[in-house]
């Protein structure tokens, strides 16, 4: 799927990485390592214009910031992804539910 054309499928897929790199710090540094391959695994390839900025520390909503390239007359997008850890009243088993799939909101108090 085309990650603009598709943004609501890529912001679930992406939203279940955040919450399952908060439950397991493997895949959480898996997931900083190549963000591409996670996603391409999930069924989600990225267009060579958009860049993935994986904050580790950031907390809060994704933002997406446009780029003129006046060389190749086009543009580009840089993803920029929060990754905090998860909030301490947050139950674990909620998080791995949301992580699994089983939840389709994320749980209440994640970066509040």
């Amino acid at each position: 799927m085309q990650l603009l054309q598709e943004h609501k499928a890529f912001s679930k897929v992406l939203s279940k990485m955040i919450a399952q790199s908060w439950c397991d710090p493997t895949f959480k540094k898996e997931f900083i390592n190549n963000p591409e391959s996670k996603l391409a695994a999930a069924g989600v390839m990225i267009p060579e214009n958009v860049k993935l900025q994986l904050e580790p520390s950031a907390c809060g909503n994704l933002k997406i910031e446009q780029i003129f390239n006046e060389l190749s007359n086009s543009l580009a997008f840089i993803y920029k992804v929060p990754l905090a850890t998860k909030a301490g009243d947050v139950a674990g088993e909620n998080l791995t539910a949301f992580a699994g799939g089983e939840m389709m909101q994320a749980p209440v108090g994640c970066c509040s």
